[in-house]
């Protein structure tokens, strides 16, 4: 019977840098948790600004249009009872200074509120 034939092994040198296969893996495409919250986060701050900005100037042409309303009714009952000499009055001036002062005060607590409301304090946190 014929001995099996050994192959002979070449010996390939191995280069000085060699890597490990445990070392040699790719990075992974997954991030990690803290990276993903950052980026969520930094996400929401930047949403919040911009909500914070649409809702302050909403804000803003809403108290500018309910006191120009306000100022074109107190100039339309001037006008009004200028032309007539003062004899029709549609509104008494006690009534007109407590629907404005009214309407005022209570744009101003709306408007205060919404403002508070959207840049709240460090303290309310």
């Amino acid at each position: 019977m014929a001995q099996p034939r050994k192959i002979p092994q070449q010996i390939v040198p191995q280069p000085q840098n060699a890597v490990s296969a445990e070392e040699d893996t790719p990075a992974s495409k997954e991030r990690s948790t803290e990276e993903r919250l950052t980026d969520e986060d930094i996400e929401d701050r930047k949403a919040d600004r911009a909500l914070r900005r649409d809702y302050a100037r909403n804000a803003c042409w809403l108290v500018v249009g309910i006191l120009s309303f306000w100022a074109i009714i107190v100039l339309g009952v001037a006008i009004w009872s200028g032309c007539t000499g003062g004899r029709v009055r549609p509104l008494s001036d006690t009534v007109l200074i407590a629907i404005t002062t009214g309407a005022t005060a209570n744009v101003f607590a709306a408007f205060l509120s919404v403002i508070r409301g959207l840049f709240p304090s460090k303290q309310s946190r």
